[in-house]
């Protein structure tokens, strides 16, 4: 759900002590906008204890980027994203880690044990949506946590080609998760595609990627 409560630092220094109290990675994003308080206290949000707590603050942010129209409906990931961006450019950048960091934490969540909720299933997928539609190559450990989920995080990460290599064979050859393993060997299936669109250019790239498809982590299970 999307949270309808908006509160402003009452003082700058308010804004501090929260980023002060969170994770390095989220906190440095949070303090460098320290000029737009709903931005900030969003950002602060995303890096609470709680997942639920974390997903209000995700909405939040969001939210801070639709059209009054669409503000009580449901998210729309990539539109309101989008506006989010367009209209704080000098936020963009620390919203973009934010992002990223925080999807690191819930993919950590996501394949901790745990039985999991379908309101968090829902956040994650549009967290995954959302990281996925920055197209920046900086969040492939975030999505590279995120395989096995879908489509979203698999095209994100062939296309980033040669700068998520090394992230998706790490994913194949150590993790616990079986879904997460499979959805690894088949990024790089895709990436050893000859039809792929944005073909591997570094030769120890190919090397890598050939090595856990032929005789790796991916070959387990292939019938002889």
């Amino acid at each position: 759900m999307i949270s309808d409560g908006r509160r402003k630092c009452p003082a700058l220094f308010w804004c501090i002590l929260l980023a002060a109290a969170i994770p390095a990675g989220i906190a440095a994003a949070a303090g460098s906008v320290a000029a737009g308080p709903e931005i900030g206290q969003s950002i602060a949000q995303l890096a609470d204890k709680r997942w639920a707590e974390r997903s209000k603050g995700f909405y939040r942010l969001l939210k801070l980027g639709s059209d009054p129209a669409d503000a009580k409906g449901a998210a729309k990931v990539k539109p309101w994203l989008s506006g989010l961006l367009n209209r704080n450019p000098q936020q963009a950048d620390a919203i973009k880690l934010a992002l990223m960091k925080t999807l690191e934490v819930e993919d950590r969540f996501a394949h901790g044990g745990a039985s999991l909720p379908e309101e968090f299933t829902d956040y994650y997928g549009d967290l995954i949506q959302a990281v996925a539609a920055l197209n920046d190559p900086r969040s492939v450990n975030a999505l590279a946590g995120a395989l096995g989920t879908g489509n979203m995080a698999t095209s994100a990460l062939v296309a980033f080609g040669d700068a998520s290599v090394d992230a998706v064979v790490q994913q194949a050859e150590r993790a616990t998760d079986r879904a997460v393993r499979l959805g690894a060997c088949f990024v790089l299936q895709k990436m050893a595609d000859p039809a792929n669109r944005n073909p591997i250019k570094d030769p120890e790239h190919k090397r890598k990627i050939q090595q856990a498809l032929a005789g790796g982590p991916c070959s387990a299970g292939k019938k002889k």
